[in-house]
């Protein structure tokens, strides 16, 4: 199926307008390029909900807060959009920061503390960046679902959160990270890895099915000290965080959650890393 692609507000409009008014249900995956498996298994769970499926494709520099970061981002436009094709993506949306922002207004939201640990500590202003260009991407494209990853699993709850505070009528819906076979979550960071440190890149994935295995034998300051152990040799840890997953604080106990997860990020190389896993 051939692809529609374009660069501007007006033309994505007329074509999610189009597939409306014949009464398809459109849905969207907002992406930052540099595609792999994981990105289109978003796309294949929206073409299982929707009839028209639209990609986005735009690095936004309002949610780095290192420019070197932004600046070494990988991009492979032409295989992405090849990619999408290949999995019957119906358009794919890539704008300039100018076309996403113009006409934008700034707006108020309470992150109801979901913003303040884990990434929160580490990168100022970064959820601030991420609800405003979704928002952003939600008034442009006008999707009825959008498909997020749950490897940024606290920026899927930031969204889930900002969509009920105000009252966006669309499904978000959250979508399992897809993992190597030797466990490495699926990320476009992954290809900035240097040869010599990818099996240290896999010490995350192993610290996190070492808490998920044995929660039931150990407290989760135990499992966190048992996980931390053999990562503080190989890879600069930022955090290993036992969390509630509704109200992402850390917790001490199990009783004190519903449901659990485990976080991590560390930089391997010179590459930030971020991955999680439930627990129950």
């Amino acid at each position: 199926m051939k692809i529609k692609v374009t660069t501007s507000n007006d033309e994505i409009r007329g074509l999610v307008s189009n597939a409306k008014e014949k009464g398809q249900i459109v849905g969207l995956v907002p992406t930052m390029g540099a595609l792999h498996q994981g990105h289109l298994s978003l796309v294949q769970e929206a073409n299982k909900k929707a009839d028209f499926t639209v990609a986005s494709i735009f690095v936004n520099p309002t949610q780095f807060d290192d420019n070197s970061d932004l600046e070494n981002y990988p991009r492979s436009l032409d295989a992405d959009i090849h990619m999408l094709e290949e999995v019957n993506c119906n358009a794919v949306y890539v704008p300039s920061s100018d076309e996403v922002y113009k006409d934008s207004k700034p707006f108020e939201f309470d992150f109801n503390g979901l913003n303040k640990p884990m990434e929160g500590e580490y990168r100022a202003g970064h959820f601030q960046g991420v609800v405003q260009v979704v928002k952003r991407l939600f008034e442009i494209i006008n999707p009825d679902l959008a498909c997020f990853g749950l490897k940024d699993f606290q920026q899927y709850a930031i969204i889930k959160e900002m969509v009920n505070q105000l009252n966006i009528p669309i499904d978000v819906i959250g979508c399992e990270t897809i993992r190597e076979e030797n466990g490495l979550a699926l990320s476009s960071r992954n290809q900035l890895l240097a040869q010599e440190d990818l099996q240290s890149a896999l010490l995350i994935s192993k610290a996190l099915r070492l808490i998920q295995q044995n929660y039931r034998k150990h407290s989760p300051a135990e499992l966190k000290a048992l996980a931390v152990e053999p990562l503080q040799k190989e890879i600069n840890l930022e955090y290993l965080e036992i969390a509630d997953s509704d109200r992402l604080q850390p917790i001490e106990s199990w009783s004190e959650a519903k449901h659990a997860r485990a976080f991590i990020a560390a930089k391997v190389g010179e590459v930030r890393l971020i991955d999680n896993m439930e627990i129950f």
